[in-house]
């Protein structure tokens, strides 16, 4: 588990490689903004449920950090990446 945990944990090789990862991460949080937008919309009740889904980008890289700190520039890095997608998202 471990081992797979750290292989994916790797950061890319090279330029394109990781401008298609920051990219990535980008429009995947955008994309999650805009789902819990509509969920919101539909049932205001979730609210709860929505605001646990928006923390949890930010309380998995505090966890991994305190496990694995040798990875913490790279999950600060993504971190960021989550935290603009989640802003970009809101903004649309």
């Amino acid at each position: 588990m471990w081992r797979l945990l750290q292989r994916g944990l790797q950061p890319p090789q090279g330029v394109v490689a990781a401008l298609a990862e920051a990219i990535a991460w980008l429009a995947g949080f955008a994309a999650m903004r805009l789902a819990a937008n509509l969920v919101l919309v539909v049932a205001p009740g979730l609210w709860g449920l929505v605001a646990v889904l928006l923390l949890l980008p930010a309380a998995l890289a505090l966890s991994l950090a305190a496990l694995a700190p040798q990875l913490s520039v790279l999950l600060g890095y993504r971190l960021i990446l989550a935290a603009m997608g989640l802003l970009l998202g809101g903004r649309l």
